[in-house]
């Protein structure tokens, strides 16, 4: 328990948030991981996405730090960024960036496959979803600019 605490943020009431709050970015993969539910994705003071972790239910098995994107050191041979944009006009008038996820969407889908993707929920939260059907993939069109909770995916 020790090790978790160092990179922790611990709380009077014996809450923990995994990591610190400037480099997580609250995407939920550390609760999905935990095989005792010791952690859950819960809103903070600013209205973020944020893990908790229940110290009376943590084993420090790791599973958490070791699939945390925020804490995986970044390949420096990596391209630091990719760019694409879609050819036909339809696509990158609907679309907010291009048009880009929609054509590959589109082909991942005639090749059989599923895409996962952000769609507004009915009371106008975002929800995360994955689908093979070209109806969700429209409404996944489009910049959300908001944060959302991946751990229903």
């Amino acid at each position: 328990m020790e090790k978790l605490k160092e990179n922790a943020i611990l709380f009077d009431d014996g809450r923990m948030i995994p990591v610190q709050r400037n480099i997580c970015f609250g995407c939920g993969a550390c609760a999905s991981v935990c095989s005792v539910n010791a952690i859950r994705i819960t809103l903070d003071f600013q209205g973020f996405y944020m893990p908790e972790i229940d110290s009376s239910k943590c084993t420090n098995c790791g599973k958490c730090k070791k699939c945390c994107p925020a804490l995986k050191k970044q390949n420096p041979k990596r391209p630091k960024c990719q760019i694409a944009s879609a050819v036909r006009a339809y696509n990158s008038e609907k679309s907010a960036s291009g048009g880009a996820f929609f054509a590959l969407a589109k082909k991942f889908i005639e090749d059989g496959g599923y895409v996962a993707g952000v769609i507004w929920g009915s009371d106008w939260t975002p929800k995360h979803i994955v689908s093979n059907d070209i109806e969700n993939i429209e409404k996944m069109r489009k910049s959300k600019y908001v944060q959302s909770n991946s751990t229903d995916v």
